[in-house]
């Protein structure tokens, strides 16, 4: 369990640091700017509420939260931002630090999530604005409160690992199995209130605060920073942090090019193939932007296709069995009945099948440049090679 616990966390600092910022399963990725409408749903009314307190609070914030035309939640500008100025800064003291990322072993996995757990049962907390405008659970998954009768849909043993441990992790934790090794408690973090909880809600929190915190430089902090966690992912967006630098020692993002008045303000979540972004995210925002898609991080290794035709004939191989392999999936799931929906998580299951077509496609398009690879080679050198 410890090898697994570390190959959990190592992966998620690897891929993901600074921590990205989470769009709620209700929420996809940006692409260009959509007219936005007005809401009023309870979680849009506490994110006014949101920045308010954020302003109240000494912070600066040339944004505001809204939703666009197909119901995603995002932040839009409310003024011509030039590139360079600050769009938004968030004091210390609205920033919920969440503990030592450096310092923390495997076991405390936990820590992101007690602390807003704390927060959530905490009467009067100072936090409250905060937790109030966090999404509602059926707005919210990754592989913290995914579906147990959706994990087989992943299609990858590395995958359903993951998410099968942190679903153990959890029940272990609200079984007190880890009061031996946690850092803190589940009693420590929210008293009496443990006494009623469920996995259901520590799922729910689990999800909230790994899919939100950032690390970075130079504080190898956990921290969960309002209104960064609700800019929506673009790739490529050019928007950056700049945090605790004197002498105002907030947490600010800094536009990278100029933004319209009513524009969306986006934030780019890293480099993420899809089966990634929604493990982490409940998005798909890697391959299903580019053409042909991109290879999901299980299908792919650091292969050059350049290092000469034996690599690229066994990559060729590798890659035509991963496809036979799911193909052959395919066959025997058309003989069963159709993937149902859980209550409350009709559109996970709508982005876990579409997650499967792009990975088809995504084989089929690099088994097929691979192939094209090597017959250029070989007509470059006058046939002397192998056709693939």
């Amino acid at each position: 369990m410890t090898a697994m616990l570390l190959a959990l966390f190592v992966l998620a600092v690897a891929l993901m640091v600074p921590q990205l910022p989470a769009v709620a399963l209700g929420e996809a990725p940006a692409s260009a700017p959509v007219r936005a409408v007005q809401s009023k749903r309870q979680e849009d009314v506490a994110a006014d509420e949101l920045v308010a307190w954020i302003l109240e609070s000494g912070g600066k914030a040339n944004v505001e939260v809204r939703r666009n035309a197909a119901g995603v939640r995002g932040l839009y500008a409310t003024r011509r931002i030039e590139a360079g100025q600050d769009i938004y800064s968030v004091p210390l003291s609205c920033i919920l630090n969440a503990g030592d990322m450096q310092a923390r072993p495997a076991a405390d996995f936990s820590l992101p999530t007690l602390a807003l757990l704390r927060e959530m049962h905490t009467p009067c907390s100072r936090f409250s604005a905060y937790v109030r405008a966090m999404p509602p659970p059926e707005h919210q998954l990754n592989g913290c409160n995914l579906p147990l009768s959706y994990v087989p849909l992943l299609q990858s043993s590395y995958w359903e690992d993951q998410v099968l441990t942190w679903r153990s992790l959890l029940t272990r934790l609200l079984g007190g199995e880890l009061n031996d090794s946690a850092a803190v408690l589940l009693p420590e973090a929210v008293g009496r209130a443990a006494d009623n909880m469920t996995l259901l809600e520590l799922q729910y929190a689990c999800s909230l605060a790994s899919s939100r915190y950032i690390t970075g430089e130079p504080r190898q902090r956990m921290l969960l920073v309002p209104l960064f966690d609700m800019a929506n992912h673009r790739p490529g967006c050019p928007h950056a942090v700049r945090s605790f630098e004197r002498p105002d020692p907030s947490f600010r993002l800094v536009a990278g090019e100029r933004i319209r008045k009513g524009e969306e303000v986006c934030y780019s979540y890293g480099d993420m193939a899809d089966d990634v972004a929604l493990v982490h995210y409940g998005i798909l925002a890697g391959g299903s932007h580019t053409h042909p898609p991109r290879l999901l991080m299980v299908d792919h290794h650091l292969f050059d296709p350049e290092a000469g035709s034996n690599l690229r004939r066994r990559e060729l191989k590798r890659l035509r069995a991963r496809l036979a392999d799911l193909r052959e999936l395919d066959r025997r799931a058309a003989a069963l009945p159709a993937p149902q929906p859980e209550p409350g998580y009709e559109r996970a299951l709508k982005l876990m099948l579409r997650l499967q077509v792009i990975r088809r496609e995504a084989l089929e398009a690099e088994i097929g440049r691979l192939g094209a690879l090597g017959k250029a080679a070989k007509m470059g050198k006058g046939g002397a090679q192998e056709e693939l």
